[in-house]
């Protein structure tokens, strides 16, 4: 007798809506800002590098984005770490090859922040060869410096007075 109290008492204050299924829904995630800075860009070959990563929430949220985060250079992972309570992680490597690096940030996402993908803030990554040689950008500038060498090496050789060895 109760129930059929409350539903007549729910008809009347709802009209047929109150006979729907009660259904909910899942809010869709959060999106995310991601900023990715190195220490130092360029740098030597060898020297260790540190990428300082920041997974922000958006504007006007109070909660912090949770879960892990891979490093690329390019296709290559250089590492997986998990968010601190800030939402900030760090990775750093002293492995990095001679020349340019496109450095991304992929983020897994968690039960309220959809994943994202973000790059270094000063893409790309730059490592010079040992004592701040410059890194060759292609083999043909390589290939031109070799030339430019050689042909100096001749014409001093070819100068009167001049004597090289």
């Amino acid at each position: 007798m109760q129930t059929l109290r409350r539903t007549f008492f729910a008809l009347c204050l709802l009209g047929p809506l109150a006979l729907l299924p009660s259904t909910t829904q899942a809010a869709p995630p959060l999106s995310t800002s991601i900023l990715v800075v190195s220490t130092h860009n360029p740098s030597t070959f060898g020297q260790t590098v540190v990428f300082s990563v920041l997974v922000a929430p958006p504007a006007g949220s109070l909660l912090i984005p949770s879960g892990s985060c891979q490093l690329m250079d390019g296709a290559t992972s250089l590492g997986l770490n998990v968010l601190t309570s800030a939402g900030t992680c760090v990775f750093s490597s002293n492995s990095l090859a001679v020349g340019p690096h496109t450095i991304t940030l992929v983020y897994s996402g968690d039960a309220t922040f959809a994943a994202n993908t973000g790059s270094l803030n000063t893409n790309p990554q730059v490592v010079n060869g040992p004592a701040g040689t410059p890194a060759p950008s292609s083999g043909a500038l390589l290939l031109l410096g070799i030339l430019l060498t050689a042909l100096a090496t001749l014409v001093l050789r070819r100068r009167p007075g001049v004597e090289t060895r």
